[in-house]
């Protein structure tokens, strides 16, 4: 369970931790997704179940030798509760459960045709409330209880309601750990009720060396594909499907016309259609950023492309189609038909970007991982 923290979140952890025992019963930490919260928080939470007797060893997320630590990394310490959606729980490689009767009907969880439920995109209210038999009992051992909770947007209303309860009233030496990518999206009345901790984005320069490390080829231009974020950048440079993927969409919005928008999402339709739904919406940005700055942030590589387009688009037009996908990634986890929700984007996207002569498209460059 415990994670390895990169460099650029060690002073983040040492300022928490150090503050045990004066810090407030709700840590919201909250910042740009995909530089390593999830793994801060789950360090914090580490640091505060650690039994060592030397404080710094405890500061640095544990000491990793003491029973606690032990049993922490095992995933089965008596005082530590992690709530996350089902669909966060299987990426991460728990089982989820098929047994219908597990689902809460408000969450959001879906049961396919042969009767077997898909993970729940949400924290459930059952989640929360089961937190109650937990934190009504004295701690097993004589450090903190603590509950990490993310993504904390992903809350329903009735579970953040049962939320706010809990918090309106801490159980002493009850430390909730709350991880939250888009703070705008959380209720203000949780908010309210947590000190809440920016963690910023590492600098690029730092974010592309980690990269190297990692071994990602063209580090550079997927932390820009990413916005800045390292561990996305990551796990993308990692999903062969998704690299794929990103290519074939690219070299489609470099050279658009009608014909390859249907292609193009037939292709591109028989997955989730949220990661495309993100690329054009990058995409779009670096269009529309270009015309008005002459500047771009996601596709650096790909800017001779970017610029003939956006120099012949209507800007309008681009912006027009820039809320129209904003507004699709707001629902774009629950479409009826994602092969006709990205053809009707991308003809589009073909019509408002139609200009006489294009730059020529770099197919190497955006996705040169392997």
């Amino acid at each position: 369970m415990h994670l390895t923290l990169p460099d650029w979140l060690d002073d983040d952890l040492r300022h928490l931790a150090e503050q045990e025992g004066r810090s407030h019963h709700a840590i919201l930490l909250y910042g740009q997704g995909g530089i390593g919260k999830r793994a801060l928080g789950s360090a914090l939470a580490r640091s505060l179940l650690c039994e060592s007797v030397d404080p710094e060893r405890r500061h640095q997320g544990g000491c990793g030798e003491c029973p606690a630590c032990h049993w922490f990394d095992q995933g089965n310490h008596p005082d530590f509760r992690k709530v996350v959606p089902e669909a966060v729980a299987a990426a991460e490689g728990q089982e989820l459960s098929d047994d219908p009767s597990q689902a809460d009907e408000s969450a959001g969880a879906e049961t396919s045709a042969r009767g077997k439920r898909t993970p729940s995109r949400e924290i459930r209210v059952d989640q929360v409330r089961a937190l109650q038999s937990f934190v009504s009992v004295a701690t097993h051992r004589s450090r903190f209880r603590t509950i990490l909770v993310y993504p904390l947007e992903t809350l329903n209303d009735v579970a953040a309601n049962a939320l706010l309860k809990m918090l309106e009233e801490p159980p002493a030496r009850t430390v909730f750990i709350l991880v939250a990518d888009h703070l705008g999206r959380i209720p203000a009345t949780i908010v309210s009720r947590c000190r809440k901790t920016f963690i910023a984005t590492p600098p690029a320069a730092v974010a592309t060396a980690w990269l190297v490390e990692q071994q990602v080829v063209d580090a550079a231009a997927m932390l820009a594909m990413a916005g800045g974020a390292p561990l996305a950048a990551l796990a993308f440079s990692r999903d062969d499907d998704g690299v794929v993927a990103h290519g074939r969409l690219l070299a489609f919005l470099a050279r658009p016309d009608s014909e390859a928008a249907l292609a193009t999402a037939e292709a591109l339709g028989r997955a989730p259609p949220g990661p495309s739904v993100r690329w054009l919406q990058q995409w779009l940005a670096d269009c529309i950023a270009q015309r008005l700055t002459g500047r771009i942030r996601y596709h650096p590589t790909q800017s001779a492309a970017i610029a003939g387009l956006a120099g012949g688009a209507r800007l309008s037009s681009m912006m027009d189609l820039g809320e129209r996908v904003n507004d699709v990634r707001r629902s774009v986890d629950h479409p009826l038909n994602p092969r006709l929700l990205l053809e009707s984007l991308l003809s589009a996207y073909a019509d408002a970007m139609s200009v006489s002569t294009q730059a020529p498209f770099d197919e190497h460059r955006p996705t040169a991982v392997r």
